[in-house]
């Protein structure tokens, strides 16, 4: 069973101890870090290491910029919309903020 910590900064980690594994991985939203748990404890029963779900999907800078902007969204900051506009890219264009090469 995992268990869920709510840090200073007001981010959730969640910890697995399990099978003599011990994994933790920290989260904007409580909801996050229950899903994750449940997908490490699963794949540690399974004998395979727990991923970062985070980590695992980022291939490039702009992958990085959008789970950054997802992340802020689900925190409701504002920052997220103002982060989206400047790193918009146009589909026309196909160029950051949408100005031509």
């Amino acid at each position: 069973m995992a268990t869920f910590v709510r840090l200073p900064s007001g981010s959730w980690r969640a910890v697995i101890r399990r099978k003599s594994r011990y994994a933790s991985q920290t989260f904007a939203l409580r909801d996050d870090a229950r899903a994750w748990a449940l997908e490490a404890e699963r794949r540690v029963d399974r004998d395979e290491p727990p991923k970062d779900p985070k980590t695992a999907a980022l291939d490039t800078f702009g992958g990085l910029v959008d789970q950054y902007v997802a992340d802020l969204k689900k925190s409701g900051k504002a920052l997220a919309l103002q982060l989206q506009s400047i790193f918009d890219v146009s589909p026309s264009s196909g160029s950051l903020m949408g100005s031509s090469p």
